[in-house]
């Protein structure tokens, strides 16, 4: 079953856009310190894949336990509205839950499933994701999952 989102802005109006012109040159982002040149295209797959290590790292700091399963959400934009319902219908027959939404003149599509965040799982729900928004003419954006910190044991 598709959820529709109901996506909110949360400062009340969209934050005013630039011309493209007047943007910062994409050369001045780095992925794992590494700076993107602009003229080198990177796939979504690697990209989100080159993030994973410096992600891990912090969730090491916070005590999250990689091996616990974890909600993990991902995000993708579509143009056509029948590509997103199509992406949306072959996710659920994958395990996800997913849900549709209007954002501008785009369809985003959230899809949630329990996964480990161990290296090999986050590998692997991202090449399968990303091959799938990709098959349907969609622009894979990231995914997200929340902390899940182990209970201390200490009793007082």
């Amino acid at each position: 079953m598709i959820e529709v989102l109901e996506l909110r802005r949360s400062h009340g109006k969209d934050p005013p856009r630039k011309p493209v012109r007047d943007r910062a040159p994409f050369s001045t982002c780095t992925v794992a310190g590494w700076p993107i040149d602009h003229t080198w295209r990177v796939s979504s797959y690697e990209y989100q894949l080159a993030m994973w290590p410096a992600q891990r790292d912090q969730r090491a700091q916070l005590d999250d336990v990689l091996s616990a399963p974890h909600d993990v959400e991902h995000f993708a934009y579509f143009k056509r509205r029948a590509n997103a319902d199509a992406a949306a219908e072959a996710l659920i027959a994958e395990g996800f839950k997913v849900g549709l939404g209007r954002r501008g003149f785009k369809t985003v599509l959230q899809a949630v499933r329990k996964e480990p965040l161990t290296d090999e799982a986050v590998a692997e729900f991202l090449r399968d994701v990303i091959k799938l928004v990709e098959q349907h003419d969609g622009d894979y954006d990231g995914w997200g999952a929340a902390v899940e910190a182990e209970a201390s044991s200490s009793a007082s």
